[in-house]
């Protein structure tokens, strides 16, 4: 029997080559995230509360906020206790110099709603 290495020789492996890679590849990441992070968001929206009024009518209050004015269309939802969606409603949001703004509207429902759900809100063309 021989010596595989004799036979075919070795080749020279650079020690450092996989630990260059790693730190390139979580430095392309770090990067990525902090510019993810700091990306100019065009508005933020969230439910601030909900009130169940009736057995066919629940009312949802939106917290908008807006660095520069611009019309949006949020969609908002009620949900059953089943957690389908029983009401579902799209309401523009027009554009206002204020930056910050407090919406309420009223959502109508097949039956008793136990929740009110911001789906999302998008900008209008």
């Amino acid at each position: 029997m021989t010596d595989l290495s004799t036979r075919y020789g070795t080749r020279a492996r650079r020690p450092w080559l996989v630990p260059a890679i790693a730190a390139v590849g979580i430095a392309l990441g770090i990067m990525w995230a902090v510019w993810v992070a700091s990306a100019d968001k065009p508005f933020s929206a969230r439910l601030y509360s909900y009130e169940v009024t009736s057995d066919h009518k629940t009312t949802v209050k939106l917290d908008i906020h807006r660095p520069k004015p611009r019309e949006l269309e949020c969609t908002v939802q009620a949900q059953a206790e089943d957690h389908s969606i029983i009401g579902e409603r799209t309401i523009p949001i027009p554009s206002s110099a204020r930056k910050t703004i407090r919406t309420t509207t009223t959502i109508t429902t097949e039956r008793r709603a136990v929740t009110g759900v911001l789906k999302g809100c998008t900008v209008r063309d």
